[in-house]
């Protein structure tokens, strides 16, 4: 399992099972936890992710939407659905 949050970070317990890619970001938009269904889709080990933001592995067009997205739930205190296609690691 590549589910590897630090110990302050709170996280469902169901995390690492979920069949779905999840992950948990900070404030500053840094990954805290990520399970092994995201993993697998990103292409990446937990080691590679956690403690960083998207702008250290995604593409930057990516990861400035990604941020803005963040941004808009902080700012306005409301949850935000989005939907959009993404390219797994295996560019599918």
């Amino acid at each position: 399992m590549s589910y590897f949050p630090p110990s302050s970070a709170p996280s469902p317990p169901q995390l690492p099972n979920l069949p779905e890619p999840m992950w948990i970001k900070d404030r500053e938009g840094r990954f805290l936890a990520v399970n092994e269904a995201w993993c697998q889709f990103m292409g990446r080990a937990a080691a590679e992710v956690l403690q960083r933001t998207a702008f250290a592995f995604m593409p930057q067009a990516s990861a400035e939407r990604l941020t803005h997205q963040d941004e808009e739930v902080l700012r306005t205190g409301t949850s935000v659905h989005y939907e959009e296609w993404l390219t797994n690691a295996d560019q599918h």
